[in-house]
């Protein structure tokens, strides 16, 4: 095992391990701060984030089916 495996699963940003890190977690995390500043709860603003990276980047159709466990 080298050293850059060793080090990976404790590198972490917001929660998030680099190794499973994927494009719709980086756009959550970017978009976050924008949720936050429109007055979503920080503790909800990752999901948000990530809706709304979603809806920018593929379509509102599946941000939509993403929003629809989190409604329930």
């Amino acid at each position: 095992m080298s050293i850059a495996e060793e080090k990976a699963p404790r590198i972490d940003f917001r929660g998030l391990h680099v190794g499973n890190l994927r494009l719709k977690d980086m756009f959550g995390a970017f978009f976050s701060l924008f949720a936050i500043v429109m007055g979503v709860p920080v503790a909800e603003s990752f999901g948000v984030g990530s809706l709304m990276g979603t809806k920018m980047v593929i379509n509102e159709f599946v941000a939509y089916t993403d929003l629809s466990p989190m409604i329930a």
